[in-house]
């Protein structure tokens, strides 16, 4: 991850290189914001409410939005690499948290606050469906998931209700 770009989200995802915007008058600072998703068809999701820097592949972003799509880019290339959701939670489920596996640069993890509140591990190379799904530990909306940094089976999760839930991914 370059640690001069800065990644907002709001109806759109801007990547603002803050070393340059910082030397820049205001005139120029919009030059220097990426919006990836420049026509409806690469990104149809609404409002932005997660946003996540790949941590293995420096220059892939992805965003989650409150209409259940999560968007995968590519700013080396400037292109859309791939939109995903699941049909079943698509424009009926809030995508609330969006976070990248630290050790395998394919996957990441998306939770969703709606009547059935889950948690979807989604792979890229695989992008159809979620590759593994959790759904029994929550009564409410998950609003907030953290990822243990020195084990990636561990992530602890968050719903409306303040009740936390501790995960094993490989235990299930």
């Amino acid at each position: 991850m370059k640690q001069n770009l800065l990644a907002v989200g709001g109806n759109e995802v801007f990547v603002i290189n803050a070393e340059v915007a910082v030397k820049s008058s205001k005139a120029e600072k919009a030059k220097y914001t990426y919006r990836p998703g420049r026509n409806q068809s690469e990104h149809q999701g609404g409002e932005i409410s997660a946003v996540n820097w790949n941590p293995q592949v420096p220059q892939v972003l992805a965003a989650s939005s409150y209409n259940g799509i999560t968007a995968v880019w590519d700013l080396r290339e400037t292109k859309t690499l791939f939109n995903i959701h699941d049909p079943a939670y698509f424009n009926r489920a809030q995508c609330t948290s969006l976070l990248w596996n630290s050790e395998i640069a394919t996957q990441f993890v998306v939770a969703y606050d709606c009547d059935e509140p889950c948690i979807q591990i989604w792979d890229l190379r695989k992008k159809e469906y979620p590759v593994k799904e959790f759904k029994t530990a929550h009564s409410y909306g998950i609003m907030d998931l953290s990822w243990c940094p020195y084990d990636t089976d561990l992530m602890l999760s968050l719903d409306r209700s303040g009740n936390v839930v501790y995960w094993d991914f490989k235990q299930g």
